[in-house]
């Protein structure tokens, strides 16, 4: 069974992890293995500054990169993950190929799979805690 660090925190202090686990065990399981698949082409650091700019925008707060994200390759996945959240279907080809100096395509491609994977999540959660928490 694939796991990942974002999988097990999540099972372990997350009430509405363990609600969604006992409601829909099947599904909750295959979420996660989904997930962690996703997560496993792709650099721990840039799935985390993924994640900090999805979860801001979700909850419509204020997000700044962390210091050491202001390289041109970070600005290039932000850049690409602000297009994507925000609709998916208007994704900039400019925006992928700023990537291509620093992912190759199959990288870029694992990419895209965990941002949708990630926002799908994140907003599962939203939605989640609404209405079972």
């Amino acid at each position: 069974m694939v796991s990942s660090s974002h999988e097990a925190v999540n099972m372990q202090t997350d009430p509405l992890s363990s609600v969604a686990s006992d409601l829909q065990p099947e599904i909750t399981m295959q979420l996660n293995q989904a997930i962690a698949l996703g997560e496993a082409g792709v650099d721990p650091y840039i799935l985390d500054l993924c994640r900090g700019y999805i979860d801001a925008a979700l909850h419509c707060r204020d997000w700044r990169p962390p210091a050491d994200a202001w390289g041109e390759k970070e600005q290039a996945v932000i850049q690409l993950t602000e297009q994507f959240v925000m609709s998916v279907s208007t994704l900039e080809a400019a925006s992928i190929e700023a990537l291509l100096p620093f992912f190759r395509a199959d990288e870029v491609y694992a990419l895209v799979h965990a941002l949708y994977l990630m926002d799908m999540s994140l907003r599962f959660d939203m939605v989640g805690r609404e209405v079972l928490l």
